[in-house]
């Protein structure tokens, strides 16, 4: 068995997105770092852009280290947002030893 997979995400804003917005592309950055993906067009939830990642990853504090994603996208008020994430994926958990 595989186990399964869990992680942490993080996420850098401003308060330019409603909470709805903010859970989409966070969703959908999680997403991109599961298929490993690098881009991806993001048209909803009222706005359009792109997610990035080049697969660096970053480190926050001493412990915890994930891949960096980056995202800028267009509102309908004609705003911009820019948003950083932070996925670190934490170790398989084995269902058969609980």
């Amino acid at each position: 068995m595989d186990g399964i997979r869990w992680g942490v995400s993080f996420l850098n804003t401003d308060v330019t997105l409603y909470p709805e917005q903010r859970v989409y592309l966070v969703a959908q950055a999680i997403l991109m770092y599961i298929k490993e993906k690098g881009k991806r067009i993001v048209n909803a939830c009222g706005m359009y852009g792109n997610i990035k990642t080049d697969g660096e990853t970053y480190t926050i504090g001493s412990s915890c280290k994930g891949q960096y994603f980056k995202a800028l996208v267009e509102l309908p008020n004609g705003k911009r947002a820019n948003l950083e994430f932070l996925i670190a994926e934490g170790p398989k958990i084995n269902p058969e030893m609980n």
